[in-house]
């Protein structure tokens, strides 16, 4: 064996005899060690194993002590597994040493492996040992791994009853107050002990302040999770501290009075509606809470209490409403006293052109029409005119006479009312609506080839601007060029989830320069990117004859997934929309992305002008387009399809904004959902996904238009990713095409 003071050179069999060795002493044996080359100690040395869980598994645990005694710098670092001497130690369970290194250096608690967890995370089975370490030393709790976990929430998943040695170390480190008991956002605290059915946990949550209307990173809350287990006592204690009953996740496909229902737990339905459930909002087929209840065997009072509360005329899909479902599947006449008060719409039509008065029995038509006229009184906005009525029924059947005339059971605002005679304006139901829209259209296809990275979405915006004269991006004149990009390294946007943000950012400039300042990026109000200098870019373009003004928005809904919303000012209103393709839904703290931009908008495009509109959804939609079409459902996915259609539900808006430029954005919509749910011709056929289908592929053949215009290759046009060479050329060619579109405003 070589006697060389440095055994660097040794092989691992050498090296290993040497730790083995009795007649070397531990002095001397720390002294050669430590004389290695750093990674020599950390790396694998047999079998994937390092030198430190060999000296720990030989029971050598003082040796590794005084190693890191004598050079300190060997704490932190990491094997090829990114585990340091501390993650072994706790792995072993050798405490005593684990205790003493980490005082030597107790940043090192620290230091994540290459999962992301970090020594603490090997030491959940020992709450002694946390409480000591966590009172004794500095150390981060709140760091999260890979697997979305801190040490609280995988002590929780690690339990398996309560008081066991998990529960035993969750319960210290809620008590500690050093750590955040509303994160990971993948999953809080307040979600694993409802999924693990700990009571006790949650109280104790709640004793410490911990929020119960929190959503993990699915959108789902503690409520929804509690009623899917059905787990009532924990249902019952997490419903009495939430306060919003509301949250049926980001496309409003976790419903809770569904999960509720499926499970037949009526008496949690009960409580929902008289908690404060909003009856009228919506799913992605249009069906309120008050369809889906009213379509179940619920109690006589829980459809009372819905029936007092709900808007009885929001159709669904196939038109049908919520008195539809009560005609057609309740006994009604439990309920007169409940409709009389009651708008009624009995005209309505379901896409089998059923109305909802023909739902009722011959012999008990004089009974409900009694109801509906009642209805119509106890409704009018005069309140003369229901006094009146109310003393003289003679007035009765001139209501009933109009209502049938008019194809109208419930008065509006612009009837006149005099004396006891009744007389409707000249705008019936259909006509307060009835402004026409352009829709536009494609050819149908059976599969498209789509790409919506941001290369294609370049394409096809240049594609759209050369068809269009009314509406332009947000850009960089030339002028502009030597504003520095070091902007970016003032944000922390190129660490952890946020790199897919500093990379969308720095993409854009790489790509097409000119442009990049028409994207903004939004994960949450501490991680989004909007230009500094945008209010510059957008000046000069105020003074234009463009009347629209473009910005592309990019969500961040996951490490590598992105969502495409359309930021579209109207120079001539004075409007911001943001129009997002799912249409309201609680993705990415939604409402403050709708408050930061209108403030940070407010500031760009109104300087002049007092009168500044911003719309976000919420303001002028319900769940629209994208919601609608399910097109992350495999069912009515096809060869082609992308993960989803979102940014091409984006140009279609905006196409449909510029061929309907003077439209109200709330009517637009209406009018074009009512259009394309009315545009299949054949049953089965899934309306809005082949509807987005077949315009994906009118993009795609424009944008292959353009590739050939300069010159690429037709058998390139699909490539995922383009040689580098052929991407050269086209991002040579596109920026010449957009200096040339750009250059009537210099």
């Amino acid at each position: 064996m070589n006697s060389s003071d440095n055994l660097d050179n040794l092989d691992n069999s050498d090296l290993l005899n040497i730790i083995d060795t009795s007649n070397l002493q531990d002095n001397d044996k720390v002294k050669k060690i430590v004389s290695l080359k750093t990674k020599k100690l950390v790396m694998p040395l047999v079998n994937g194993i390092s030198i430190f869980s060999l000296l720990i598994s030989r029971g050598k645990q003082d040796l590794i002590y005084k190693i890191v005694k004598a050079k300190p710098s060997l704490i932190k670092l990491g094997d090829m597994s990114g585990n340091t001497v501390l993650h072994h130690l706790g792995y072993f369970s050798d405490i005593d040493n684990f205790i003493k290194i980490a005082k030597l250096d107790p940043k090192s608690l620290n230091t994540q492996n290459n999962t992301g967890e970090t020594p603490l995370f090997y030491l959940l089975h020992s709450p002694k040992t946390i409480s000591q370490i966590i009172n004794n030393l500095e150390v981060d709790l709140n760091l999260v791994s890979d697997y979305g976990h801190n040490i609280l929430t995988k002590s929780l998943f690690l339990s398996k009853k309560e008081n066991d040695k998990y529960y035993k170390t969750a319960e210290y480190l809620i008590h500690s107050d050093k750590i955040d008991l509303d994160s990971p956002e993948q999953g809080s605290p307040i979600m694993l002990a409802t999924v693990k059915g700990y009571l006790d946990i949650l109280k104790l949550l709640d004793k410490k302040g911990a929020n119960f209307d929190k959503l993990n990173s699915d959108y789902i809350s503690s409520l929804n999770i509690a009623v899917s287990i059905n787990k009532k006592p924990i249902v019952e204690f997490i419903m009495s501290k939430t306060k919003d009953l509301n949250k049926n996740g980001p496309e409003g496909d976790d419903n809770i009075v569904v999960s509720a229902l499926r499970r037949r737990d009526y008496k949690t339905v009960e409580k929902l509606v008289e908690g404060g459930l909003d009856l009228n909002k919506t799913n992605r087929y249009l069906e309120s809470n008050a369809h889906i209840i009213l379509n179940s065997d619920v109690s006589k009072h829980t459809i009372e209490k819905v029936l007092k509360n709900a808007d009885l005329n929001i159709k669904n899909l196939e038109g049908i409403t919520p008195l539809y479902l009560l005609l057609s599947k309740h006994n009604w006449k439990l309920y007169k006293d409940i409709l009389k008060l009651k708008k009624l719409d009995i005209f309505t039509e379901d896409s089998n052109k059923k109305t909802v008065i023909s739902l009722v029995k011959d012999k008990d038509l004089s009974l409900f029409t009694e109801i509906v006229v009642e209805s119509y009184i106890n409704n009018s906005p005069s309140k003369k005119f229901r006094n009146i009525c109310k003393k003289d029924k003679r007035c009765n059947y001139d209501i009933f006479n109009k209502i049938v005339q008019n194809k109208r059971s419930y008065p509006m605002p612009t009837d006149h009312f005099t004396k006891n005679r009744i007389s409707h304006s000249n705008l019936d139901r259909n006509e307060t609506n009835s402004q026409d829209i352009n829709l536009i259209d494609s050819d149908e296809v059976y599969y498209t080839v789509f790409n919506s990275d941001s290369l294609h979405n370049i394409l096809y915006l240049i594609s759209l601007l050369k068809r269009y004269d009314n509406f332009f991006p947000v850009f960089k004149h030339k002028i502009d060029f030597e504003i520095s990009t070091q902007k970016y390294k003032s944000i922390n946007l190129y660490h952890g989830e946020n790199n897919l943000i500093y990379y969308l950012v720095t993409n854009y400039e790489k790509l097409l320069y000119k442009l990049s300042p028409y994207l903004i990026v939004w994960k949450d109000m501490d991680n989004y990117y909007i230009d500094p200098n945008l209010k510059l870019y957008v000046k000069k373009l105020l003074m234009t004859n463009i009347r629209f003004i473009v910005l592309k928005l990019t969500l961040v809904v996951g490490k590598r997934n992105t969502h495409a919303n359309i930021i579209i000012y109207d120079k001539q209103l004075n409007t911001v929309e943001r129009f997002d393709p799912y249409g309201d839904i609680p993705y990415l703290d939604i409402d403050s992305l709708d408050s930061i931009l209108k403030n940070k908008l407010k500031e760009v495009f109104s300087e002049l002008k007092k009168d500044f509109t911003y719309l976000a959804p919420k303001d002028y939609v319900g769940l629209t387009y994208q919601t609608l079409s399910d097109d992350s459902n495999i069912e009515v996915k096809r060869m082609g399809d992308p993960n989803g259609f979102c940014l091409a539900w984006t140009f279609w808006y905006l196409e449909m904004r510029m061929n309907n430029p003077d439209t109200h954005p709330k009517i637009l919509i209406e009018k074009s959902v009512e259009k394309i749910n009315k545009h299949s011709k054949s049953e089965g056929k899934y309306k809005f996904i082949d509807f987005i289908r077949n315009y994906a592929d009118k993009l795609n053949k424009d944008k292959n238009k353009l590739l050939d215009s300069i010159g690429l290759d037709k058998t390139k046009h699909h490539r995922k990713i383009h040689k580098e060479e052929d991407e050269d050329i086209i991002l040579k060619k596109i920026g010449l095409i957009f200096d040339k579109m750009t250059s009537v405003f210099n």
